[in-house]
């Protein structure tokens, strides 16, 4: 590492330090606003001074006028780069959550209240990795959407990593940024486990087996009429057409309800396959429209289902043993 390297670490860890996470949105101060010359801007920096020293040495009035008029120019540059990010609002909205191995991508949407477009504003985790490509320009009274990515990460709760807000407008010899931290929180659910284990036998209500049993609501099926059988359950318009006495049988569905239970991987004996068979047979159950509860140690969902339903449960397997989580 280069002594620069160091240099600027230190730096960075000591404005960290400054600055403890907000909840968004949070508005960029002249606090918290920095301003250094880009490559471009030191070449013109040396330019300047090039130009300086000629014009000292031939004592060329030109030179000097032409020196401290680009000289001028820079200064004002510099003004507009750091007014440029300034009383910019700075929000992240909800981060949606995904699956372990999945990069995460982090909407940041800008905002102002006052009359001036901002332009080029960028935004990323390293200030030395902004992409020009990513800029967006901000008009009053307008939120615009930008973001950055996260690379994959384990399962788990995970606060939204301090990034870079920044901005080379108008001419890119200077940068002026600013560090966001927030607390806000995302989720990483658990990798889906491969289609190698069938979704668990559905039980109804009492632990038995899906299926149904005698009621009064839904038609099941005919059957030959035996003594005792009411007449109002004999099915009079087929014994017209056959001759044959027939009884309609009803049956009220049993509650399909599929638990998927912590306890009955007892053979995965590493945590995190355990929830990634859980996963697997969340999403699963959701797709094929079933009821499904889901047990961990510690916490019970009842069997529904739904979108909702779904996050919850991978809510909570992304939870599993965190801190604030489950256990």
């Amino acid at each position: 590492m280069s002594l620069f390297q160091r240099l600027n670490q230190r730096f960075e860890s000591w404005v960290v330090s400054r600055h403890k996470p907000q909840a968004p949105p949070v508005t960029i101060r002249r606090g918290r606003c920095y301003i250094l010359p880009t490559r471009p801007g030191y070449v013109f920096a040396l330019m300047l001074l090039a130009m300086l020293l000629g014009a000292m040495n031939y004592s060329n009035s030109l030179a000097f006028a032409l020196t401290f008029l680009l000289g001028g120019m820079g200064m004002v540059a510099m003004h507009h780069t750091n007014a440029n990010l300034l009383k910019l609002n700075v929000h992240v909205p909800r981060i949606p959550s995904v699956h372990a191995g999945d990069p995460v991508w982090v909407p940041v949407q800008f905002s102002h209240s006052t009359q001036k477009t901002r332009y080029s504003v960028l935004c990323g985790l390293k200030r030395s990795a902004l992409s020009a490509d990513s800029a967006v320009d901000c008009e009053a009274d307008e939120n615009v959407l930008s973001g950055f990515e996260i690379p994959a990460q384990p399962r788990g709760v995970y606060r939204v990593p301090r990034f870079t807000v920044a901005t080379e407008f108008p001419l890119g010899l200077f940068q002026a940024w600013s560090w966001i931290t927030l607390s806000s929180e995302y989720l990483v659910y658990p990798k889906p486990a491969a289609h190698t284990r069938p979704i668990p036998p559905v039980a109804g209500e009492r632990g038995k087996r899906s299926g149904a049993q005698r009621g009064r609501d839904d038609f099941s099926h005919l059957r030959d009429y035996q003594y005792g059988d009411a007449p109002r359950t004999i099915h009079w318009k087929r014994y017209g057409h056959t001759g044959r006495l027939t009884v309609k049988t009803f049956a009220d569905p049993m509650d399909e309800s599929l638990w998927l239970d912590w306890a009955s991987l007892p053979d995965l004996i590493d945590p995190e396959q355990r929830l990634s068979q859980l996963c697997r047979w969340v999403l699963d159950a959701e797709a094929g429209y079933q009821a499904y509860g889901l047990r961990l140690p510690g916490v019970e969902l009842k069997p529904s289902r739904g979108a909702a339903h779904r996050q919850q449960c991978l809510e909570q397997l992304a939870r599993f043993g965190t801190p604030g989580g489950t256990t």
